[in-house]
């Protein structure tokens, strides 16, 4: 089975909208299968598929049994992770704050997914409002949660929208304190009002109260932070362990979400193309029907689909990076950045201003540590898009 089929392979056996024959796939098919799980961490979500679907006698028994103790400890990881984000929010009410559980945070509460331990998390996502951010950060420091030493260089610089991942000991995952929902690319779209405005409030326990956002401000908010944020899009990739929340999301909330009102709001920001490219990628993968919005971007989209799919034949996730650091390269230095970082329309100018923040660059990283802080950020910034 080759790299891209086993992609396919493995987005429709774990969908709720697809019917996958598996009669046909050979042992060492199923390794490859196995193999595009494990490094989406989706190893959880596929024994969940295979049991639910009567299915556990077709892989090679050795992958069922790694896949089963793999699911069972997400279980035990889940059950710690909802009992963390209860203590979190309970030690943030006591000072008041009572915050908005976003992306795989709420899924907790809301269990889109029918058993909640198909999914892996890495951290807990909560967002507080920007005038209580210290009071909140400072009360979890004194939790006895810190900044974990690989985390240490990334401080909240004007702008950002999340303070660096906190950790406590004996804890099973990083905490993710937002200020804001999501980077300032998209804070047209989504922001701390427009959650709130919606959001219901909901008990995690007997005095632990946050809130849930409305359906369709989740759905924008999980695009918006894999497409956009996290520059999916952008680079022509496909985030699957994020991708696979949405065709659930919808299935369970159905006539809940606007999209309607998803166009209108992307429509305005201008991430029409990304929104069409993804719900593309969700009906192409996943088997997700699409809403009948965006159809003046169809031929995007059906592009963008072809990208992914020829970055899917890549098996080595460093050319994936090396192609990565090439597209950034070309943004900053495009056109549209340095003019608006200079000013220059002219064409003459316009390479003298290419040279200018050339010079720039090379003079800000000139010594070793700053250019390691900045491959290091990259890497940071792309390893789960690579599939690392």
């Amino acid at each position: 089975m080759k790299k891209l089929a086993a992609y396919q392979s493995l987005s429709a056996l774990i969908s709720p909208h697809c019917e996958f024959e598996t009669d046909t796939i050979s042992p060492e098919e199923w390794d490859e299968l196995f193999a595009v799980a494990n490094s989406q961490y989706l190893v959880p979500a596929l024994y969940c598929a295979l049991r639910d679907n009567s299915l556990l006698q077709r892989p090679p028994e050795m992958a069922v049994a790694y896949a089963h103790e793999i699911y069972s400890l997400n279980v035990e990881r889940n059950r710690n992770l909802s009992k963390q984000l209860e203590k979190v929010v309970c030690c943030l009410n006591s000072v008041g704050v009572e915050p908005v559980l976003i992306k795989g945070a709420a899924l907790f509460v809301e269990k889109w997914v029918p058993d909640p331990a198909a999914r892996f998390m890495f951290d807990l996502d909560i967002l507080v409002p920007n005038s209580q951010g210290k009071r909140a950060l400072s009360t979890l420091l004194n939790d006895g949660y810190m900044v974990p030493d690989k985390y240490q260089q990334l401080q909240l610089e004007e702008g950002n929208h999340h303070y660096p991942p906190l950790q406590k000991k004996g804890e099973p995952a990083l905490v993710e304190l937002h200020i804001r929902p999501l980077s300032s690319n998209c804070r047209a779209v989504v922001t701390s009002t427009t959650l709130r405005h919606k959001a219901k409030k909901i008990s995690l326990g007997a005095e632990a109260n946050a809130w849930l956002p409305d359906p369709t401000e989740q759905l924008l908010l999980m695009f918006l932070h894999s497409e956009i944020s996290h520059e999916n899009h952008r680079f022509s990739l496909l985030d699957m362990r994020h991708a696979w929340d949405l065709p659930w999301y919808c299935r369970f909330y159905g006539d809940a979400v606007n999209w309607e009102e998803v166009e209108a709001r992307v429509t305005v920001s201008g991430y029409q193309k990304e929104l069409a490219g993804y719900l593309r990628l969700l009906n192409g993968f996943f088997c997700m029907p699409l809403p009948s919005i965006l159809p003046d971007h169809a031929s995007h989209a059906e592009r963008h689909y072809r990208r992914v799919c020829r970055t899917l034949k890549v098996r080595r996730a460093n050319l994936i990076l090396i192609q990565q650091f090439i597209k950034s390269l070309q943004f900053h230095f495009s056109r549209e950045m340095i003019e608006k970082r200079y000013g220059s329309e002219k064409v003459i100018r316009l390479q003298l201003n290419r040279i200018r923040y050339l010079l720039y660059l090379l003079g800000k990283f000139r010594k070793w540590s700053s250019l390691s802080k900045l491959v290091y950020s990259f890497r940071l910034r792309m390893r789960d898009n690579a599939g690392r």
